[in-house]
Protein backbone atom coordinates (compact mmCIF):
# COMPACT_ATOMS: atom_id res chain seq x y z
CA UNK A 1 0.00 0.00 0.00
CA UNK A 2 1.19 3.54 -0.86
CA UNK A 3 0.16 6.69 0.93
CA UNK A 4 0.41 10.18 -0.59
CA UNK A 5 0.44 13.23 2.03
CA UNK A 6 1.53 16.65 2.29
CA UNK A 7 2.86 15.75 5.92
CA UNK A 8 3.88 12.51 7.66
CA UNK A 9 1.52 10.65 9.51
CA UNK A 10 0.92 9.13 12.71
CA UNK A 11 2.73 5.61 13.30
CA UNK A 12 3.51 3.89 10.04
CA UNK A 13 2.30 0.17 9.41
CA UNK A 14 4.87 -2.44 8.15
CA UNK A 15 2.82 -3.09 4.37
CA UNK A 16 2.72 0.82 4.10
CA UNK A 17 4.80 3.28 2.11
CA UNK A 18 4.72 6.75 2.59
CA UNK A 19 5.31 9.22 -0.23
CA UNK A 20 5.37 13.19 0.45
CA UNK A 21 4.45 15.40 -2.20
CA UNK A 22 3.08 18.95 -2.39
CA UNK A 23 1.49 19.50 -5.38
CA UNK A 24 -1.79 16.93 -6.12
CA UNK A 25 -2.30 18.55 -9.36
CA UNK A 26 1.08 17.70 -10.80
CA UNK A 27 1.99 13.90 -10.20
CA UNK A 28 5.07 13.96 -12.49
CA UNK A 29 7.59 14.00 -9.67
CA UNK A 30 6.28 10.13 -8.11
CA UNK A 31 5.26 9.09 -11.19
CA UNK A 32 7.85 6.10 -10.30
CA UNK A 33 6.42 5.97 -6.47
CA UNK A 34 2.71 5.16 -8.24
CA UNK A 35 4.18 2.79 -11.21
CA UNK A 36 1.86 -0.30 -10.86
CA UNK A 37 -0.34 0.90 -8.81
CA UNK A 38 -4.38 -0.49 -9.82
CA UNK A 39 -6.55 1.63 -7.91
CA UNK A 40 -6.75 5.06 -5.87
CA UNK A 41 -8.54 6.05 -2.86
CA UNK A 42 -9.01 9.64 -2.43
CA UNK A 43 -9.19 11.55 1.11
CA UNK A 44 -8.69 15.11 0.16
CA UNK A 45 -10.81 17.70 2.39
CA UNK A 46 -10.21 21.22 2.98
CA UNK A 47 -11.52 23.03 5.82
CA UNK A 48 -13.70 26.10 5.74
CA UNK A 49 -11.81 29.64 5.82
CA UNK A 50 -12.47 32.08 8.94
Amino acid sequence: MITVGRSPMGTPHPKQRRVLHDDFLDLTAIRADLDGVDACFCGLASQPSA
